[in-house]
């Protein structure tokens, strides 16, 4: 049972990081519904600063955006 689970998770990790991977190619071609769907699954409660945004991003795209900028992809 656990190596079904685990398997279950590599998969869908696997999935998300494509997808973290490739978010740029297919906003780029993503018509205008598509768009915000993709900006809806990566962000929440972002603000506004005058006129500029600062984004939010959801779980688990955070956690990948901060080992990208830090290279430490195993945290603790």
């Amino acid at each position: 049972q656990h190596s079904n689970a685990d398997e279950n998770y590599f998969v869908k990790a696997s999935k998300l990081l494509k997808l973290a991977h490739k978010a740029h190619e297919l906003f780029g071609k993503a018509d205008a519904y598509q768009k915000r769907e993709l900006l809806f699954y990566l962000f929440q409660n972002s603000q506004m600063d005058g006129k500029k945004l600062i984004p939010s991003l959801k779980m688990p795209f955070d956690a990948i955006l901060e080992a990208n900028k830090t290279k430490d992809w195993l945290p603790g």
